[in-house]
C-alpha cells in the first residue's frame, strides 16, 4: 500500500485539511445526484430527483432522509436528528434544522 506523507497545496485548508466548511459539504452531497460520481456511486442523495415533487406530508418523509444521508459522506457531520416545522405547509414552504454533533444547520423547503 501507498500512503502519501504530506501534501502540499495552494488551497486553504483548515486544520483537518479539509477545503471546503461543513455547510457547502452537506450542501454538495445534497445537491449531487447518487450515482453521478465516478468511482463513488453512493455519493449523494436522490433530493434532485424529487424537486418538482409537491411538499406533502408523505414527501417530507422522504426529504428528511435527504437531509439525513447529506450528512453521511463527511466524518465532521455527525447526524443527530432532523426537525421539520410544517406551520406553513399550506403556504408551500418547510424550515428544517438538521441537528449535528456540531450545530444545527437550518434551511427551508419551498415549493
Amino acid at each position: 500500500m501507498i500512503k502519501i506523507e504530506r501534501l502540499d497545496t495552494t488551497i486553504p485548508t483548515d486544520s483537518d485539511g479539509y477545503t471546503v466548511t461543513p455547510e457547502e459539504s452537506f450542501y454538495h452531497a445534497l445537491t449531487t445526484a447518487k450515482g453521478s460520481v465516478i468511482g463513488f456511486p453512493e455519493y449523494g442523495t436522490d433530493f434532485k430527483k424529487r424537486k418538482h415533487r409537491t411538499l406533502t406530508i408523505s414527501s417530507l418523509i422522504d426529504y428528511k432522509r435527504d437531509l439525513r444521508d447529506a450528512c453521511s459522506f463527511d466524518p465532521r457531520l455527525g447526524f443527530q436528528s432532523v426537525e421539520l416545522d410544517t406551520s406553513r405547509l399550506n403556504e408551500g414552504a418547510v424550515q428544517f434544522n438538521v441537528k449535528l454533533t456540531v450545530g444545527t444547520i437550518s434551511g427551508r423547503l419551498v415549493a
